[in-house]
């Protein structure tokens, strides 16, 4: 019977890595990216994932927003009756993975201020997503 012995330091000495709070779930629909800066820049980006806490979105052009940038995110999202539901979420855009000549480019954003219903109603989302994903076998 294989063993193995690992050493443990103590609680004071584990370090958390996790940065996130809410399960993601893959979902590809547009949203819009605004500033909430006086320049008022505005871009499309499709959508990789979605959780109550964030987005992560890919585009193809050059971007127009840095890390910390407080922005406006709007998005529609499709329920099981085929409905959307229109968002408009406060964010901070925290990852940006410029395009290369053979990727598109990766933009993460948290979002910021929630209010409690509307978090709620993400969670909730998020987890419908999820059972019907697994229903189709494809999570």
């Amino acid at each position: 019977m294989p063993v193995v012995k690992l050493f443990y330091p103590g609680d004071k000495k584990l370090k958390s890595i996790q940065r996130r709070n809410f399960f993601r779930v893959p979902l590809t629909v547009k949203a819009v990216i605004e500033s909430e800066q006086e320049q008022q820049d505005v871009m499309e980006i499709m959508t990789k994932n979605i959780s109550a806490g964030g987005i992560a979105g890919s585009f193809h052009h050059s971007l127009l927003f840095n890390e910390k940038d407080s922005v406006v995110v709007r998005l529609s999202l499709p329920n099981r009756e085929g409905a959307l539901q229109h968002l408009e979420l406060k964010g901070e855009v925290v990852r940006i993975t410029d395009p290369t000549s053979c990727k598109v480019g990766q933009l993460s954003i948290k979002f910021m201020d929630m209010e409690k219903q509307t978090k709620e109603m993400m969670i909730r989302y998020t987890l419908k997503r999820q059972i019907d994903l697994r229903r189709k076998g494809l999570l």
